[in-house]
This record gives structure tokens, C-alpha cells and sequence, in this order.
């Protein structure tokens, strides 16, 4: 009977350690901070051809970039130096400049494993109401809402 009570105390203790484990390791730790220094880069570095939601533009919209490309060394490599990606033969690397129209990206040399970094924590944690921004200011680029003045106010007012 004192073997079972013991057990049962080293599996519950056991339990308890991997749990407290599990939560240690898949806490975010991602600072509002590395958010607003990923933001402030990503409008400075790649807001003219990227969005970060799934839409298009020059080129591919940035959600969940991170589980589509083969690894984060991969996405480090190829912000820097895109061109010579493609021209070492790297298949995903033509796979994207070939679905682009042959749009080669900008080299961002200058970005330290680090700034990417904080770049995709802005993607992964998008500021509250961006979506509504987003379609907002196409809808009024297109001139499709203007007799809606409530809704433009309001999407200036989310700025």
C-alpha cells in the first residue's frame, strides 16, 4: 500500500514538473517592444512590396511566412541576399522569383538576424484593428465609400 502512495506522489510530482516545463518553454517572450521595433523597421524596409496579412502585392503577402519557407536560416539568407539565392540554384528561391514575374527582392544586408526577427515578431502580432485599416484605405483608394463618410472617419481615427 506505501509503494502505490508513493508512486502516485512521484507521478503527480513528475506531472508537475513537466508541465511547469511545457509552459516555461512554449511561453511567448516576445516584448511589446521587439513588436514596435519590427514594426518601425518593416514600414522602413518592406512595406512597398510586402503586407503583413496573406494579401499580395509586388510581393507575397508575410502571414505565416515563417511555416511555408524551409527554415529560419533559409528566410535569414534570402532577406539578405535574395540574388544570390536564385543564382546559387536554391529550388525555392526560383520557385518564388519564377511566381513573381521575376521580381528579384531587395538585398537588406544591412539586417542583423536580430532585426529580422523583430520584423516577424510585427508580423506574427499585428496591431489590433489592422485588417479593417487595411481594406478601409483600399476601399477609399478605389473611391467606392466616399458617400460613407462615418466609415472613412473611422478609419482615420484607427490610425
Amino acid at each position: 500500500m506505501s509503494n502505490t502512495k508513493a508512486y502516485r506522489s512521484t507521478k503527480s510530482w513528475l506531472y508537475s514538473i513537466l508541465f511547469l516545463t511545457f509552459l516555461t518553454l512554449n511561453f511567448n517572450t516576445v516584448s511589446a517592444q521587439d513588436v514596435e521595433v519590427g514594426q518601425k523597421l518593416f514600414k522602413q524596409n518592406c512595406a512597398t512590396c510586402h503586407r503583413i496579412d496573406d494579401k499580395k502585392l509586388t510581393g507575397p503577402g508575410l502571414a505565416g511566412v515563417e511555416e511555408r519557407v524551409p527554415s529560419k536560416e533559409w528566410l535569414y539568407e534570402w532577406i539578405k541576399d535574395s540574388p544570390g539565392k536564385i543564382a546559387s540554384g536554391d529550388a525555392y528561391a526560383n520557385k518564388i522569383f519564377n511566381e513573381y514575374k521575376k521580381s528579384a527582392m531587395s538585398q537588406f544586408q544591412f539586417l542583423s538576424n536580430e532585426d529580422i526577427d523583430n520584423i516577424l515578431h510585427y508580423i506574427n502580432n499585428p496591431p489590433p484593428h489592422h485588417h479593417l485599416k487595411m481594406e478601409m484605405k483600399l476601399l477609399v483608394r478605389r473611391r467606392k465609400i466616399t458617400q460613407y463618410y462615418g466609415l472613412l472617419f473611422y478609419s482615420l481615427f484607427l490610425q
